[in-house]
């Protein structure tokens, strides 16, 4: 039972310990999995020092007969679950279903105004900034309420972003019984789809490295619609290096917004249309000066 240091990125055959502490967070959780797929399947679990089965002799039992289909079923019974007033009992679910309703409630008046406007992008605040404080043409006055609007911008571009990829992390859970979700946030992994982790990545545009490609925006989308390879390979080069270690999963499922924000329902739509074909990749990047080549699986979806 000798633990690995990274999560595994395929769980379709089997599982190691580090991996379930991992997905199913707690003893407890890790105990009803293995009494789960032990009835199922008609094999005991060892019994530990108390005559009973034991986290440890859980976790052996899971290591030596560990089933996905099953294994998935609980898990996501266990991720589901609500106690006898109604409430969600996994934190990670809880969570998710507060963001979708602040994504709904913000989406549809984005949608319907025409004259929304956030200031700067996520992760330009610090120019946006440091242009207001540098300008003398403006009063102490008139550079703290520019800034306290754009705080309050910033907030709302958060905010949106945040709760719009928990949105779409949902619908993917709640509409796909072959997916496991993990049972708390784990950096790298979102849940796993038959049994292959993935890094849920969502994206406002194919991006500039991508359109630039393009006499025009309609032929970018063209060409992603029909050589997704292309605008995968150009979105994980693309990414921040700091992403590209030897811990961190690779495998990414891309949710790519072709033109600005789309209603709640055409992202639903979107998602629940599309099969999840899965590409083998093989892609080419720069870090720090030395070329690599990484191999990983992804999926793209274009909303």
């Amino acid at each position: 039972m000798k633990q690995s240091k990274k999560i595994m990125t395929d769980i379709s055959k089997s599982i190691d310990e580090y991996t379930l502490r991992k997905i199913f967070s707690t003893g407890s959780n890790i105990k009803i999995v293995a009494e789960y797929i032990s009835k199922h399947i008609n094999k005991p679990i060892e019994n530990g020092l108390n005559g009973k089965p034991t986290e440890t002799t859980s976790i052996i039992f899971l290591e030596e007969n560990w089933n996905y289909k099953l294994g998935c079923e609980i898990a996501r019974k266990l991720f589901f679950q609500r106690d006898s007033n109604g409430v969600y009992i996994n934190k990670k679910y809880a969570k998710m279903i507060k963001a979708e309703n602040a994504f709904l409630e913000k989406a549809n008046k984005l949608v319907d105004s025409e004259n929304e406007n956030w200031t700067f992008s996520q992760g330009k605040f610090d120019n946006f900034a440091q242009n207001i404080i540098r300008n003398d043409s403006l009063s102490d006055k008139q550079k703290k309420e520019l800034l306290h609007e754009g705080v309050d911008s910033y907030f709302n571009i958060v905010s949106y972003n945040y709760n719009r990829n928990d949105f779409i992390e949902l619908l993917m859970i709640e509409n796909n019984e072959n997916i496991l979700p993990t049972l708390k946030h784990i950096n790298g992994v979102d849940y796993f789809i038959d049994g292959i982790s993935f890094d849920q990545k969502v994206s406002k545009s194919l991006g500039k490295e991508y359109i630039k490609q393009y006499k025009d925006i309609n032929q970018a989308i063209k060409s992603a619609q029909s050589n997704p390879k292309k605008l995968i390979e150009s979105l994980f080069s693309n990414a921040d290096s700091g992403r590209f270690n030897a811990l961190t999963n690779q495998n990414k499922i891309y949710f790519v917004f072709m033109d600005g924000i789309q209603p709640p329902v055409a992202i639903k739509f979107n998602i629940l249309k599309d099969k999840f074909k899965i590409i083998n990749m093989k892609t080419k990047y720069n870090l720090n000066g030395i070329e690599q080549k990484i191999e990983y699986k992804a999926i793209l979806i274009l909303i």
